[in-house]
């Protein structure tokens, strides 16, 4: 995503496990009708965020397949059962360095903070800009991507906190009257208030393109392949990051290539790791015309929802200031 100077906005949520209190595995459990994770997800992609990653551990199979058509890259920590969450935030950080300008960091048991505070701490030009409510500092963090070198470098104590701490001069506090950016989903206090305006928030448009002659051949599932292909150079490390398996991926590259009737990816046999794969040119050509596309159709349809709906908003607003 990009702000109004120009900025690449990308994300991150660790979601690799620790159950709580009650044996449950956080980023799974429902709250309200969807759960936490899809909660956040759709939290960034509301605020334009991308790309967002998401760091797995625990259950990464079940976490990878619950948000396989949420156009989400995930990282999965292997190690998680022996590293802190920031060392897994770590991974997040290294795989964005080098493709956005402002870093939106979120842990997975904080989901209801909205769009509009997501927003707003954009706005702010702070180097890593936190929100507070009501004197308690919470999350998200907005971090510029300038500091990602010293957030991988750093080995102190406490993790992000020990980190944080390091660079206290550069850090900023911003009041927010959203008490979502302290709600931990194991507290009851408030839970439905907030979770109703969180609700109000994620309140969209649901669009989703696809590209036909006969049958459908090119969506967002097919956009992100070519987009990890051309992360990676390689087919298997792609279907890693967005959950969908080997062969699906080549039937579906190789499908793709019959219709077009053009190469869309290129490959370089031989090498310990069996060769690499590239996009071709015509494969970034049409990648980039797609996008293109359906950046304008995403315009459009919240220009107009907005528009359309602005009643709808504005109702839900005076019934939550009373």
């Amino acid at each position: 995503m990009y702000n109004r100077k120009g900025q690449k906005i990308g994300g991150i949520i660790t979601a690799t496990g620790k159950r709580n209190r009650k044996n449950e595995f956080e980023p799974l459990k429902e709250l309200g009708n969807i759960t936490i994770i899809k909660r956040l997800v759709l939290t960034f992609q509301r605020a334009g965020i991308a790309p967002i990653v998401v760091i797995t551990g625990e259950q990464a199979e079940e976490v990878e397949r619950h948000l396989a058509n949420y156009g989400v890259v995930f990282l999965r920590n292997e190690k998680y059962k022996e590293m802190q969450m920031f060392e897994s935030s770590q991974l997040g950080f290294a795989y964005l360095e080098g493709k956005v300008d402002r870093i939106v960091f979120t842990k997975v048991d904080v989901p209801l903070f909205t769009t509009d505070t997501v927003k707003y701490l954009l706005s702010k030009e702070g180097a890593i800009v936190s929100p507070v409510y009501k004197g308690k500092t919470g999350h998200p963090l907005c971090i510029d991507a300038s500091f990602i070198p010293d957030i991988l470098s750093y080995k102190g104590e406490n993790g992000m906190k020990g980190f944080l701490h390091s660079v206290q001069s550069f850090r900023i506090w911003v009041d927010v009257e959203d008490e979502g950016i302290l709600h931990d989903v194991g507290e009851e206090k408030n839970s439905s208030v907030l979770l109703e305006r969180h609700n109000q928030q994620i309140f969209h448009p649901y669009v989703r393109l696809s590209l036909e002659k006969e049958k459908l051949f090119f969506d967002g599932r097919a956009k992100m392949l070519l987009l990890l292909i051309d992360d990676t150079n390689s087919v298997r490390g792609a279907c890693k990051k967005m959950a969908m398996s080997y062969s699906k991926a080549w039937n579906l590259l190789n499908e793709m290539e019959t219709i077009l009737g053009f190469s869309v990816v290129k490959r370089k046999h031989g090498g310990r790791d069996g060769g690499k794969t590239y996009l071709s040119e015509s494969g970034k050509q049409f990648l980039n015309r797609y996008i293109a596309l359906e950046d304008t159709v995403k315009a459009f349809a919240e220009q107009q929802f907005i528009q359309l709906f602005a009643d709808y908003h504005e109702k839900k607003d005076e019934k939550h200031s009373l």
